[in-house]
């Protein structure tokens, strides 16, 4: 259970509230965000390295830097770094692949408008070595 005197605003807040209690950032944090379960954020959704999870993220930027299996809305863009592997459906008007980045799915690239027509593509990038 959560006490009310550490919910808070903004990230900021979150980040300054986190470091009055341990002295400095710890390697990796979970924020809640509202009553979502699917991670419907408005901002940047950031996957780290070190990450492996598993679902569906929702959000307006989506970068993965980590394993993420499982589907994801952008209503900006979607990029993979290059140690980040995708596995699963990407629906972003953006999608962007740095090299060395792994995507194994479906891509479907959405218009600025949400009435606009899909356009499905089964696509893999692979390094180069």
């Amino acid at each position: 259970m959560l006490s009310a005197d550490r919910i808070v605003a903004g990230m900021e807040e979150a980040f300054a509230l986190i470091r009055r209690e341990r002295g400095s950032m710890p390697r990796a944090i979970n924020l809640i965000s509202g009553p979502s379960r699917t991670g419907d954020i408005e901002q940047t959704i950031v996957l780290g390295e070190g990450a492996k999870v598993e679902g569906q993220i929702e959000g307006n930027r989506v970068v993965i830097a980590g394993r993420f299996d499982g589907v994801i809305f952008a209503k900006g863009r979607v990029e993979i770094q290059p140690k980040g592997v995708v596995t699963g459906e990407v629906h972003s008007p953006c999608l962007v692949i740095d090299p060395g980045g792994i995507f194994d799915g479906r891509c479907h690239m959405l218009g600025s408008s949400d009435a606009a027509a899909t356009v499905t593509i089964p696509i893999r990038a692979v390094s180069q070595t």
